[in-house]
Protein backbone atom coordinates (compact mmCIF):
# COMPACT_ATOMS: atom_id res chain seq x y z
CA UNK A 1 0.00 0.00 0.00
CA UNK A 2 1.11 3.55 -0.99
CA UNK A 3 -0.31 6.89 0.05
CA UNK A 4 0.91 10.42 1.23
CA UNK A 5 0.69 11.29 4.70
CA UNK A 6 0.24 15.07 5.75
CA UNK A 7 1.27 15.74 9.17
CA UNK A 8 0.24 19.41 9.69
CA UNK A 9 3.09 21.27 11.69
CA UNK A 10 5.02 19.98 8.82
CA UNK A 11 5.36 22.48 5.67
CA UNK A 12 5.13 21.48 2.28
CA UNK A 13 3.61 18.40 0.12
CA UNK A 14 3.97 15.71 2.96
CA UNK A 15 5.74 12.00 2.72
CA UNK A 16 5.22 9.17 0.67
CA UNK A 17 4.64 5.97 2.83
CA UNK A 18 5.13 2.41 1.67
CA UNK A 19 3.59 -0.37 3.70
CA UNK A 20 4.75 -3.85 2.64
CA UNK A 21 3.36 -7.17 4.21
CA UNK A 22 5.49 -10.42 3.79
CA UNK A 23 5.46 -13.78 4.86
CA UNK A 24 8.08 -14.89 6.74
CA UNK A 25 8.27 -18.19 8.57
CA UNK A 26 4.76 -18.59 9.17
CA UNK A 27 4.43 -14.95 10.28
CA UNK A 28 3.71 -11.53 8.31
CA UNK A 29 5.92 -8.93 8.83
CA UNK A 30 4.98 -5.26 8.24
CA UNK A 31 7.63 -2.68 7.09
CA UNK A 32 7.23 0.70 6.71
CA UNK A 33 9.10 3.13 4.75
CA UNK A 34 8.19 6.87 4.75
CA UNK A 35 9.92 9.39 1.79
CA UNK A 36 10.43 12.97 2.97
CA UNK A 37 10.99 15.72 0.79
CA UNK A 38 14.20 16.69 2.68
CA UNK A 39 16.28 15.93 5.51
CA UNK A 40 15.22 18.67 6.71
CA UNK A 41 11.28 17.88 7.29
CA UNK A 42 12.86 14.38 7.70
CA UNK A 43 14.62 15.43 10.80
CA UNK A 44 11.38 17.62 11.99
CA UNK A 45 9.48 15.27 11.90
CA UNK A 46 11.79 12.58 14.07
CA UNK A 47 12.21 15.30 16.63
CA UNK A 48 8.39 15.35 17.02
CA UNK A 49 8.82 12.23 19.25
CA UNK A 50 6.42 10.20 16.50
CA UNK A 51 8.40 7.62 16.44
CA UNK A 52 6.85 6.36 19.97
CA UNK A 53 3.37 7.17 18.77
CA UNK A 54 3.68 4.63 16.21
CA UNK A 55 5.31 2.04 18.00
CA UNK A 56 1.95 2.09 20.02
CA UNK A 57 0.51 2.41 17.00
CA UNK A 58 1.57 -0.80 15.59
CA UNK A 59 1.03 -2.52 19.08
CA UNK A 60 -2.30 -1.91 18.97
CA UNK A 61 -2.38 -3.21 15.19
CA UNK A 62 -0.75 -6.75 16.13
CA UNK A 63 -3.30 -6.94 19.47
CA UNK A 64 -6.01 -6.78 16.65
CA UNK A 65 -4.41 -9.17 14.25
CA UNK A 66 -3.91 -11.93 17.24
CA UNK A 67 -7.63 -11.24 18.32
CA UNK A 68 -8.43 -12.02 14.73
CA UNK A 69 -6.98 -14.49 14.77
CA UNK A 70 -8.01 -16.20 17.58
CA UNK A 71 -11.57 -16.31 16.39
Amino acid sequence: MVFTEIYDPVPGEGSVVTSLLTEEHGKTRLTVTAKYPSLEIRDFVINTGMEKGAAISYDHLEQVAMELQNR
